[in-house]
Order: structure tokens, then sequence, then C-alpha cells
């Protein structure tokens, strides 16, 4: 006799409504911030930017949340967008807004901050590469603890996917905080891994299993 098959999810249904609109929001907030720094008021990208000692020394923590939506140049900007839109409307559309925006962004400001400490005083940090970082390994971490539709290793072949096309550089480039996206994925996975073991029992709930032989696939096809 067969194991009972999982064929529904939490990650089955489709995401909240209002979930696109997230991801466009967000990545218009940065387009928004970004060009006023570039063009309207070069100044401003010093303001909003994350500089250790304006941050720890003025104690100027807002730049910890700002600097997230300023880009250096548009190849920045670009290269955040994506993966920035997609995760933000997925987190948001199944997690709710305590989680996104509210509680990633709050986690990306902390992980800006964890950053910034160990460069010296005259780097800054801008940009939303942490925070994508951030949300892909929260993402990931409850994908293949939730989505039990697919086997352990399809999962993990899945995730891993997804890491090299978002997620792992095809070349170095110089400026680029790789410690940043680092430490940004380390604290998406702890929090998707604390998320999970608050929630799995209302996560599991939303399980259906199929009988262990043929009449499912009947039924469907009937």
């Amino acid at each position: 006799m067969s194991s009972p098959r999982i064929v529904e999810t939490f990650l089955s249904r489709k995401p909240g409504r209002g979930s696109r609109w997230v991801g466009i929001l967000s990545v218009v907030l940065c387009l928004v911030v970004s060009a006023a720094a570039w063009e309207s008021n070069p100044s401003l990208g010093d303001q909003l930017t994350a500089i250790r000692e304006k941050v720890f020394g003025e104690h100027q923590f807002w730049r910890l949340f700002t600097s997230m939506a300023v880009h250096a140049d548009a190849e920045h900007l670009i290269s955040n967008s994506l993966p920035l839109a997609l995760l933000s409307s997925l987190i948001f559309g199944y997690y709710g807004f305590w989680i996104y925006p509210m509680g990633l962004i709050t986690v990306g400001a902390g992980v800006m901050g964890i950053s910034l400490a160990t460069y010296p005083e005259t780097i800054q940090l801008l940009g939303a590469s942490g925070l994508v970082y951030l949300m892909a390994g929260f993402w990931l971490v409850l994908y293949v603890s939730v989505d039990r539709r697919h086997s352990l290793g399809q999962r993990l072949f899945r995730a891993a996917g997804f890491s090299l096309i978002f997620l792992v550089p095809t070349s170095y480039k110089e400026g680029v905080s790789y410690r940043t996206h680092g430490i940004g994925f380390a604290a998406g996975c702890v929090v998707g891994l604390a998320y999970f073991m608050k929630h799995h029992r209302r996560l599991r709930s939303f399980e259906k299993v199929a009988p262990p032989d043929d009449d499912y696939a009947n039924n469907l096809a009937t």
C-alpha cells in the first residue's frame, strides 16, 4: 500500500489580493527615490544613504531604512527590480502585511546596520539588494518547508535553481557589498525557519491528501 500523497498545501492557493501592486510599488518607490537622488537633488543621496559615522556616531538610524531605496545608478536599480518585485509580491501575497513590508523591511534595516558596522567609516551602503537576499532566504526556507506536494529533493533542486538565476552573481563587480548579500540571506533563512516553527501547525492545516490509490486521479478525470 503506497503512502498518502499530498496534493494541496498552503502555497497551492493564489496569493492574496493586492500582491502584484505591492511588488510594483516596491520597485516604484526605489525608482522615485533613486531618480530624485540622481537628478533633482544630488545631495539627497548623501542624506539618505547609510554612512557609518552618521548612523552610529550621530544616531541617524533612519538612514538604515532610506538607504534601501537609494541606488547608485540605473544598472544597480534594474538588477534589483525583478527579484524585489517578485519576492515582495509573493511574500505579501502569502504571508501578509506584517511580514512584508513591515517585518522584513525592519529586519532589512538591521542587516544594513550589521553589515555597515563591519566596514570602515568612509564606506556608504545603499540599494535594496540586502533586502532582496533577506526576502529570498525567507521565501526559500518556507518553500522547502511548506510545499510538500513535491519531494524534498525536488524542492531543494527548485530552490537551488531560483538561487542560481536570481542570487548567484555571474561576475565580480567592484563596489558591490557581497557581505551584505550574505548577511541578508542568512538572516532571511533564520527568520523563515523561526516563522515556520511558530506557525507550522497552521501552515500544515492547508494540506490535502489524496487516497493512496488511483481514486484521486479518477475523480479529477470525471
